[in-house]
Formats: C-alpha cells, structure tokens, sequence
C-alpha cells in the first residue's frame, strides 16, 4: 500500500460523508411544471416535517403540519401550536429542518459504500500472491464497518435540509 492509495481513500471518506450534509433546493409553481415541485407534491413531501417558513414580511416562522389548499397556505405554530394562513402570493419559501435520523441515515449508507470499497482495495494492495483475495475481504469488512459509524457520526451532525422556494413572478426565478 502506497502513500496514494491512502490519500484517495480518504478523499472518497471526505466526499461521501460531505454529500450527506447537502441540502436541496426546488422551485415550487401550482401544478410542478417545468421539472419543479407541485403544490399537491409538496404537500406530501412536507406532511410529517418540522420547518422554518418565510414570507418576506415576517420573521422566520417555525411550522409544522405545513400544507397548501388553492391559493393559500396552512400550518400549525411548532410553539403555541395555533393554526396560521396566509395567501401563496406572499409565500417565499419553505425549509425543513434538520432531520438527523435522515442524516445519519444516508451517512451509514455513504459510509458502509466508500469504506468497504476504500478497505477492500487497501486489502488487496496490502497482500501478496493468494492471501490477495482474503486481504481484500478483511479490508472490505473493517473498512465498511469504520465507514459505517465514521458515516453515522458525520451524517447526524450535518443533517441533510430540503428549500422549497415559490415563485412569485418572473423577477424570483
């Protein structure tokens, strides 16, 4: 096993466990043409998330129970738990908050795949002649298992967050 060996694993560690702290960002219009996210769609993405809610006008609004119904929008105060509306017109944008569960998720996920690809390749090089193939599966087995809790640390401190932005004329796209 090289010094390069080593520095390309750990590239693809840092890779994976940054892509579990992505967020993603779509555009919401009333029936998700264009690619974008329809109204019904977001109302079913949104039905079980906690989210911070912006209209422009007030401070950040913390929500849940978030949905649309024709031209206005319907949440529930995560504080005094008191029902709110407002018109989409005024309506900016929508943000989940972050759901560590879901983080840590996709971080055992990122993990276990670079890890053990990661160890099955150090195993590999690491050995000689027959012994190769165990050296691999040994590596394939600690690196995976590293990766993993590498993975779920990672993917719970920097949990993955979902923008919803609306459009409200053609100056917002």
């Amino acid at each position: 096993m090289n010094t390069k060996e080593i520095v390309i694993g750990f590239v693809l560690i840092c890779m994976a466990l940054g892509a579990t702290g992505c967020s993603s960002s779509f555009l919401v219009t009333p029936n998700g043409e264009g690619g974008n996210v329809s109204y019904g769609d977001l109302n079913h993405r949104l039905e079980n998330e906690s989210l911070l809610i912006y209209t422009g006008d007030d401070p950040v609004i913390t929500g849940e129970a978030f949905h649309i119904e024709r031209d206005s929008a319907f949440w529930t105060d995560a504080g005094n738990k008191s029902l709110h509306a407002i018109g989409i017109s005024r309506l900016r944008a929508v943000w989940t908050r972050p759901n560590r569960l879901a983080g840590a998720l996709i971080g055992v996920a990122a993990g276990l795949a670079v890890g053990a690809s990661t160890g099955a390749l150090i195993g590999y090089r690491s050995s000689s002649g027959e012994d190769q193939g165990l050296g691999a599966a040994l590596g394939a087995v600690v690196g995976g298992g590293g990766g993993m809790v590498v993975g779920t640390f990672a993917g719970a401190i920097v949990p993955r967050e979902y923008h919803y932005r609306f459009i409200r004329d053609q100056t917002d796209k």
